[in-house]
């Protein structure tokens, strides 16, 4: 639709200019605001906004949340910038000044408009490389090199005049990277390497391309519609990752896999039409002018191309906006826009028509808006929720240390932050009551309310319980049960009814939810009795999320509960090695009901589960438990080797450096430490690990260079200032008792020398003495 308008609005080439410029304004905006924001940051986007999970300021990234978006729409403006500085003078608009008489004056505002234009491509490319975008880096080299090539073609420039340009551009690379400690450098490297093991060190593309390529094979026709990849690539993603993808890292892929060969037949034809357009533009006129305006256009349509194939800046709607504008321009530049204005067309029935046009518009805009206004307003409430579901998770981590054991008020915290965000939650389905994962999250949240709650009473049921009594009482109706849940806990009972009917309509809005299936199997007491087939329920979840920690571990606690005691080993297995908060709700588990030994050899746990269950353990276990988690924790690192990156391998054998600390293993402590330094040594906190480990087994002087770096890079840290201090004297304490053993060591060994015999033989002379004879 926009493209319709837009091209509607394109009647000449001053049109296409004005659009073109419009174009470059928006890009050179959007940079001088990127660095006013990354000079100011106070960790908010434009200073008011705060990100669920994303801290402004790290990267220039303007008003977008990835830093890989904000680089694209940059660069989507830069070859009209590019444009703008180098048209030449007397196609530009006479300034006021002229008019007057006062060419010195005219002169002089033209230079300033044409230094404010370089200016700003120079800001447009700085700020492209601060981002840190290596797909920006790409889709800005693939503009540069399209613009140059055609503007060269032309006669605007020439090869000779390449080479400042180079130098130019190398100098602000140098300059970026000296502004940002050589991380721009750094990045740009990666490609120097020419290894995808280094430009993707996590693997996290090639496995979201690889799942992507799976669910397409798997519907090749028409895909599984528009907006399902986040749902769908977690069916075809089996190594455990932390992070979700909403996109596929790739628009050609999420178009494969969201509409399939007929989406990909849609996208081939509008790219070919792009391609047509430019070409036929470029054959049929001879004016220069024109042809530089196709140059400019197809320079942004190829960094578009170009970003896609690593990125999903399709989907974003402000880069998007800029790339159907260049398509407009393109698509009138092959139709042969003139040079003039065109002359206004009065006929009677286009005036009727045209009267009419601004009424329609504007029932259109209203109705949209009316169907946006609760979906938006829901979406900033939710955005509520998750800043608050990230900070209660980290609330939550706490239980897994003693301190948290000590702390009266935790239990009240927890309950006091869940139904907070059950009422945003509840704000959000009000809004916006088709929002499936909203309406999961608050089964979920409800089902932890219940919790809660219930473990401060003194003989409360657990939920399996409350089903297996439920469903032995009978009762012919959901009013009884109802009824009854009411009489046994009072208005905890609404708890459970809630998440019951939240459960059910996220499974009618996106059956791919596989938590919403085992939440109906806990509460499936309140379904009819034709509806309570657990394990239909359970593998209905194992079907749509077969690799989700969080569904293996609930089905593993169905299976148990149902006798199949190896099948929820088997899933709880691959669930102790999947990322989330189900993790400590296993070791927790676990740990309340079997020693460590259980844990380490039926589960084989990773890391990350063993650090988990170390500390729990350290509540609820003895020495052997602790013995036993640490050694099983060294091997799991040690299996890691060559499949994390090494930065995550060094955090690795930092943390295990200060639980052998805690279980006074000092010689461990310190080798943990100095793998740790060994895989990262630039890293602050390899460095600190290695500095304590060596303080904490008195070896004062190899501890104090790496106190020293700390505490000169982290002046801030009282303890390294404390440490450095005691370190120094406890180092002198020990020289001068070394000094003070030695001299005491030669005087007893003075004393206790045997005298020697005399003898008639003369000494031996010194070396060096001459001997002096008496004649």
């Amino acid at each position: 639709m926009l493209f319709f308008v837009v091209a509607e609005r394109l009647r000449s080439r001053q049109d296409v200019e004005r659009l073109l410029t419009l174009v470059a304004i928006a890009a050179a905006s959007m940079a001088f605001l990127a660095l006013f924001q990354h000079l100011t940051s106070n960790g908010k986007l434009l200073w008011i906004y705060s990100h669920p999970y994303r801290k402004i300021g790290a990267t220039v990234q303007g008003v977008f949340a990835n830093k890989n978006h904000f680089a694209q729409f940059a660069t989507l403006g830069l070859a009209p910038l590019v444009w703008l500085a180098l048209r030449p003078r007397e196609k530009t608009k006479p300034p006021a000044a002229s008019v007057s008489g006062d060419p010195f004056s005219a002169g002089l505002l033209r230079g300033a408009g044409r230094f404010f234009r370089i200016a700003a491509v120079l800001v447009v490319v700085f700020a492209v490389l601060l981002s840190l975008s290596r797909g920006g880096a790409i889709a800005m080299g693939v503009s540069a090199a399209v613009l140059c090539t055609l503007l060269w073609r032309v006669g605007w420039i020439t090869p000779a005049q390449l080479l400042p340009v180079a130098l130019l551009g190398t100098a602000i690379v140098g300059a970026a990277s000296l502004y940002n400690d050589d991380a721009v450098s750094r990045r740009l490297d990666d490609f120097a390497s020419g290894s995808i093991e280094q430009l993707d060190k996590s693997q996290g593309r090639r496995l979201i391309w690889q799942a992507n390529v799976d669910a397409f094979q798997a519907n090749p026709w028409f895909g599984y519609g528009i907006g399902s990849h986040r749902e769908i690539y977690p069916t075809h993603f089996p190594k455990p990752f932390r992070n979700e993808y909403t996109h596929a890292e790739s628009g050609y892929l999420q178009v494969a896999t969201e509409a399939g060969l007929a989406g990909i037949l849609l996208l081939v034809s509008a790219i070919g039409c792009c391609l047509y357009w430019l070409v036929s533009a470029w054959r049929q006129t001879e004016d220069g002018e024109s042809r530089v305006l196709v140059a400019v256009a197809a320079a942004g349509i190829a960094a578009s191309l170009a970003h896609s194939v690593v990125d999903f800046v399709w989907f974003i709607p402000a880069c998007m906006a800029m790339v159907v504008a260049l398509a407009a321009c393109a698509m009138r530049l092959s139709q042969g826009v003139v040079a003039e204005e065109p002359q206004s067309v009065s006929r009677r029935g286009e005036i009727t028509l045209i009267a009419t046009r601004p009424w329609a518009a504007a029932a259109v805009a209203m109705a949209s808006l009316a169907m946006l206004v609760g979906p938006a307003s829901g979406s900033l409430t939710w955005d509520e929720y998750l800043r608050r579901s990230v900070a209660f998770n980290a609330l939550v981590a706490r239980q897994a240390s003693a301190t948290a054991s000590e702390d009266p008020y935790y239990e009240e915290t927890l309950r006091h932050n869940v139904e907070a965000m059950i009422a945003k939650l509840e704000s959000v389905v009000e809004h916006d009551p088709h929002n499936a994962r909203a309406q999961l999250r608050l089964a979920a949240r409800r089902l932890q309310l219940f919790d809660l709650l219930g473990a401060s009473e003194p003989n409360d049921m657990p939920l399996h319980s409350i089903c297996d009594a439920a469903i032995a009482s009978e009762f012919s109706s959901k009013d009884e049960t109802v009824a009854w849940l009411s009489r046994a806990f009072g208005p905890r009972a609404d708890l459970l009814i809630g998440s019951h009917d939240s459960a059910r309509r996220a499974v009618e809005l996106c059956p791919l939810q596989g938590e919403a299936y085992t939440y109906l199997a806990a509460l499936r007491f309140l379904s009819p009795p034709d509806q309570r087939d657990v394990l239909r329920m359970v593998d209905r979840a194992l079907a749509v999320r077969p690799y989700d920690g969080e569904v293996l571990y609930e089905t593993g606690k169905i299976r148990m509960l149902a006798g199949d005691e190896q099948g929820a080993i088997d899933l709880w297995r691959e669930s102790a090695r999947r990322p989330g908060a189900h993790r400590l709700n296993l070791v927790s588990l676990i740990a309340s009901h079997l020693p460590a030994s259980f844990l380490i050899d039926r589960l084989d746990p990773d890391w990350q589960t063993c650090q988990l269950a170390f500390a729990r353990y350290q509540i609820v276990g003895d020495e052997a438990d602790l013995d036993a988690l640490a050694e099983h924790a060294k091997s799991a690192i040690d299996r890691l080797e060559g499949d994390e990156s090494p930065e995550r391998v060094a955090l690795y054998w930092r943390q295990l450096s200060s639980i052998q600390l805690a279980r006074e293993d000092l010689e461990g402590a310190v080798f943990s430490a100095e793998t740790a330094h060994e895989l990262t040594p630039s890293d602050f906190h390899a460095r600190l690990a290695l500095a304590t480990a060596l303080y904490k087994s008195e070896r004062f002087a190899d501890a104090d260079p790496h106190l020293r770096w700390c505490l000169a890079r982290r002046p801030d840290i009282r303890c390294l200032k404390n440490w450095l201090v005691q370190s120094t004297k406890r180092q002198t304490q020990v020289d001068k008792n070394r000094r003070l053993r030695k001299s005491t060591f030669d005087r007893v060994a003075l004393l206790t020398e045997t005298p020697q015999e005399e003898s008639d033989t003369p000494p031996e002379t010194a070396p060096g003495v001459m001997e002096v004879v008496d004649e």
